[in-house]
């Protein structure tokens, strides 16, 4: 087992930690049931109240906000409403559809842009991007812009400390680090340049870079003319992607982003009856809404039948629901047989690296109390560093149930906590229960930056006789994390990594992997002890 002393040794040893590409085609997920993308959704959801609200005063919250390099950072809209945008006139990367936009973007968006143009000018590194010389393959460019990444995030924390601001928990965002790894660029050659929409008139006098033509059918790729070549007056899917099936995920994860603008946070629909008799089990989502699907026609106010066919809702909830059941899911497999115990009547989880996505989500941990009957009592503990530190708190499940939602049988709480689990684990009310699992959701236990923290916790999990649940977006993340844990930290593994069959089904932008290959919450789990 290393030692502490080592950690910095290790974490040293890897400067510029660049995670290997999955490749783009694998098996692990082709028996999980899924919802699939209707042929008329691309033409309803260009004209759905997000798309077509003219309310530009509708801006994306922070905490989620996810980087889409080809329409306005605020408010998300851009080719498909066929808003012209207009780029930071600095770093030539963030584009705005207004300027009352760009300046309400401006105190969050100063510190990566005056790093990021440091970074370029120091280092030479745009030249070289630009002209795409020299740079083999997808792989090569993106640990190239990785290295770009790490530089700008280290001038960021520089610059924070310089001012006085602070630690950086409340200026950097997921959106900073995507940014660098997703700027516009051809989907093809990988060349820098400026997007425009189809049928936009190029007034931007500045030629920095190539022109890009953005995909009209999901804005999500741009190609250069060069590489466009005779199809610019086509503009099927087939100039910007390989695949159609693409296309379409890459306008879910827009549409999931405008529809986050639109509600002003994440879109949740939690189930509202009980299991009355035995513990269930579901196989799979599609199990699951067959047993349950009727509870949601109320919350969501269509049938479950219609919103299997609106793959930004169902993407949604099952992004929701992916926490309780991914749980529901392990705790029940014969090799832990937690769950299997007809005596058990109390269930403690804790979180560990819990992120505002579990926290928000919060209505759904309500699930494991409608679908385990035998229990009396359920206490979530969420404990890490990115929650509110000036909004501890412990929840009833009760309270976040609306009018409509039937109670619970069993008592529940959710309790956060800010900080580092092995720091924070003691400091619970003495009525919560010693944990039945341990949970890390999409850890980055194998990213040096995450590892550092993650460390003393771990050290402290391997010496516990407690099972250790780890997720990931995609299943080379999790293949990664159980290296680490049983080279490093000695752990046994319990269940080997696993695909989920409760993954969520809302695709996320990877940017340390090419565009094409999406991520998806929870994607594959493992557990060890």
């Amino acid at each position: 087992m290393t030692t502490e002393s080592e950690i910095e040794d290790t974490a040293s040893s890897a400067t510029v930690p660049i995670p290997a590409v999955a490749n783009k085609k694998t098996d692990y997920y082709e028996n999980i049931s899924g919802f699939g993308v209707a042929d008329w959704f691309h033409g309803m959801f260009c004209n759905g109240p997000w798309m077509s609200d003219r309310n530009f005063n509708l801006v994306m919250p922070k905490e989620f906000n996810n980087y889409h390099p080809y329409v306005c950072n605020c408010c998300k809209r851009g080719p498909l409403q066929k808003i012209d945008l207009f780029r930071c006139s600095s770093c030539k990367v963030m584009k705005y559809c207004s300027r009352d936009h760009q300046r309400k973007d401006w105190s969050d968006h100063k510190l990566w842009c005056k790093s990021y143009v440091k970074v370029m000018n120091e280092e030479d590194e745009k030249a070289q991007l630009e002209q795409g010389h020299g740079l083999e393959d997808i792989d090569s460019w993106r640990s190239r812009m990785m290295i770009v990444n790490e530089h700008i995030m280290g001038n960021m924390s520089r610059l924070t400390a310089a001012t006085g601001s602070g630690g950086t928990h409340h200026m950097m965002h997921t959106n900073h680090i995507q940014v660098a790894m997703l700027q516009p660029s051809c989907h093809q050659c990988l060349r820098t340049g400026r997007p425009r929409r189809v049928g936009q008139d190029d007034d931007d006098d500045d030629d920095d870079g190539a022109e890009l033509i953005v995909c009209p059918h999901c804005s999500g790729v741009a190609v250069c003319k060069r590489c466009l070549g005779d199809h610019q007056g086509v503009m099927e899917w087939s100039c910007f992607h390989d695949y159609e099936e693409e296309c379409k995920k890459y306008l879910i994860s827009l549409c999931c982003s405008g529809m986050i603008v639109e509600n002003g946070t994440l879109l949740l629909v939690t189930s509202d009856t009980n299991i009355e008799t035995t513990i269930y089990q579901p196989k799979d989502w599609k199990e699951y809404f067959h047993k349950k699907g009727a509870d949601f026609d109320v919350g969501a106010g269509m049938p479950i039948s219609v919103l299997r066919k609106m793959p930004p809702i169902s993407a949604f909830l099952t992004d929701g629901l992916t926490f309780p059941l991914t749980i529901q899911h392990i705790l029940g497999c014969n090799n832990l047989s937690i769950l299997n115990n007809t005596t058990k009547d109390k269930l403690c989880i804790h979180v560990l690296g819990a992120a505002a996505s579990e926290y928000t989500y919060q209505r759904s941990w309500v699930e494991l109390g409608r679908i385990n009957p035998q229990l009396k009592q359920i206490d979530i503990v969420l404990v890490g560093p990115d929650l509110d530190e000036d909004d501890e708190d412990s929840i009833d499940f009760q309270k976040t149930l609306l009018p409509h939602e039937k109670r619970l049988n069993c008592c529940g709480t959710i309790h956060k906590r800010h900080g580092l689990y092995h720091e924070r684990r003691n400091d619970l009310p003495s009525s919560c229960p010693p944990p039945d699992l341990l949970v890390a959701f999409h850890s980055g236990i194998t990213e040096h930056t995450h590892f550092v923290n993650w460390y003393k916790t771990l050290q402290q999990i391997a010496s516990e006789d407690v099972p250790f649940c780890i997720t990931g977006y995609n299943h080379k993340e999790v293949l990664d994390d159980v290296d680490r844990l049983t080279t490093t930290f000695g752990m046994k593994v319990k269940i080997p990594p696993t695909a989920n069959p409760f993954r969520g089904m809302r695709p996320y932008l990877d940017p340390a992997r090419e565009g094409s290959d999406f991520t998806f919450g929870n994607a594959s789990y493992a557990v060890l002890k």
